[in-house]
């Protein structure tokens, strides 16, 4: 049943245009009885009307890149509107201007003429990347319907089309045909101009100049200018000037309507990603000026401490100048520590950082960062260990993962009493491969887990044994894990230790 009802929609969509155009058909038909006038009134009108809307549309968008030859199209439908009014007007029984049934005819001829040794032009240059020039264009219009106006009214030089009681002149009739060749020349170059107009438009001018073709064949036919023959002319032409309205004014309108939509959400995503970009530089600038302070203690205290010991070496016993010594290297050790981390996250702020990944062991990067940080955790007696499987082997880039680990490792130390445990597992989950610190320290409060990986948030304090910290390491790890396209993430209770958790890809 799903299946069946898009068909059974589709197929509705396809009968409504045909399903209208036989009801046009049939109210025309009775227009014509009641008054044929008024039938060919109505007619030349919606031609007249869908002919000044082209040209309207594509003047105005004459300037838009690609729109050359849909202006000269315009330009030129202008101008057949302006024939066919005055076909419209010299009409027998308008009673307007007087005329015969003759003239009338060779209006019909000139616009017809026009019209197609346009489209045949159209064909032509519709390849062309260069717009054609709009005066030079203009120019020659308004020369050749001068011209066919002067040949037909009043100079009169015009051959003739009709002659009452007797029909159409061999001239009328031949003219059709030539007029039908170059039409169907000019679809021909249409329906090979591929993405220079759109399948839409290609489709509906074919159809349109299909639909004309048969107009013109009809009009070799009749005897007088209300015959049965007329009639059925001016109703393909009906439909033929339809597709032109749906290739030339219904479809730019909506490609229009959809270039605006677009521009409009792309004002709007670059609105919202500025907006995005200021809070974010807001957010790094706060973070910076708080780094700024923090980088300024470690090298702060490094100063008073040499100062001190400079001022009275010579009053400090030997266990003294030892125990100043150790906070000197403590302070330096901290200050190197943030300048590489800092150091490491300009970088990655300005895509320096070389991102080279490649398969490897995770349990050598893992027992070299162990090796690192062994005296720092024996400093504080913690049990510093791992549990990785000789075989896990990951798709990264070693250096990064290295920092990470370190990271995650040096924090559970910092942050874990003395006596406790660090703890790293490795392991396959869900196709990745999951890496857990878990320690036994203090914990982090819930409210305050959100903040560690966020740079406005900067998340910062003290360890155990008063050690200092920037927040930076985190947010290294942060984008280093997400570099790999893994997630990192982390589960704590205060007073029961944290578990920090990221995940990386397994080799394919």
């Amino acid at each position: 049943m799903m299946s069946y009802r898009p068909r059974s929609l589709a197929l509705w969509e396809k009968l409504i245009p045909v399903l209208l155009a036989a009801l046009l058909s049939a109210a025309l038909y009775l227009a014509s009885l009641y008054s044929y006038l008024l039938f060919h009134i109505l007619v030349e009108t919606f031609s007249i009307v869908i002919a000044c809307g082209v040209f309207m549309l594509s003047w105005n968008a004459r300037d838009r890149s690609g729109a050359g030859h849909l202006t000269f199209l315009g330009i030129a439908y202008f101008f057949v509107a302006l024939i066919d009014l005055a076909h419209t007007l010299t009409y027998r029984g308008m009673n307007i201007f007087p005329a015969d049934s003759n003239i009338p005819t060779q209006l019909w001829i000139a616009a017809r003429g026009l019209q197609s040794l346009s489209l045949l032009c159209f064909g032509i240059i519709v390849r062309r990347k260069k717009n054609p020039p709009y005066g030079f264009v203009f120019a020659a219009y308004i020369a050749a319907t001068g011209l066919l106006l002067v040949s037909i009214y009043p100079g009169k030089i015009f051959p003739l089309c009709f002659v009452e009681g007797v029909g159409l002149t061999p001239f009328k009739i031949i003219s059709e045909y030539v007029i039908s060749a170059l039409l169907i020349a000019a679809a021909a170059l249409v329906r090979r101009a591929g993405r220079q107009l759109g399948d839409g438009v290609r489709r509906c001018l074919v159809l349109a100049i299909a639909f004309t073709v048969v107009s013109e064949l009809a009009f070799t036919l009749y005897f007088s200018s209300y015959g049965i023959s007329n009639l059925i002319g001016h109703i393909f032409k009906i439909f033929a000037f339809y597709f032109v309205y749906r290739a030339l004014i219904a479809d730019q309108i909506k490609n229009r309507v959809r270039h605006i939509r677009d521009l409009t959400e792309a004002r709007n995503a670059l609105a919202v990603r500025g907006q995005e970009l200021k809070e974010a530089n807001a957010a790094k600038d706060r973070f910076l000026a708080i780094l700024a302070h923090d980088l300024r203690n470690p090298f702060s205290g490094l100063k008073t401490l040499a100062d001190l010991v400079a001022d009275h070496y010579d009053g400090l016993d030997d266990e003294s100048r030892r125990r100043y010594c150790r906070m000197i290297s403590a302070g330096a050790s901290q200050g190197v520590e943030l300048l590489d981390q800092l150091l490491d996250w300009a970088k990655s702020q300005s895509g320096k950082i070389h991102w080279e990944p490649r398969r490897f062991k995770l349990k050598s990067v893992v027992e070299e960062e162990i090796a690192r940080l062994r005296d720092l955790a024996g400093n504080k007696s913690i049990d510093l260990s791992a549990r990785v499987d000789e075989d896990t082997e990951v798709y990264a880039d070693p250096q990064m993962i290295s920092t990470v680990v370190r990271n995650f490792l040096s924090n559970s130390i910092k942050f874990t009493p003395p006596g406790g445990r660090v703890v790293l597992d490795a392991g396959p989950r869900n196709g990745f491969v999951e890496i857990a610190v878990t320690d036994t320290g203090i914990g982090i409060e819930k409210n305050d887990l959100e903040k560690l990986f966020r740079i406005d948030a900067h998340y910062t304090t003290k360890g155990t044994e008063d050690e200092e910290g920037s927040g930076l390491g985190l947010l290294l790890c942060k984008e280093f894990v997400e570099k790999h396209h893994g997630r990192i993430s982390v589960e704590s209770e205060p007073g029961r230790g944290s578990t920090f958790k990221f995940t990386l890809p397994r080799p394919s």
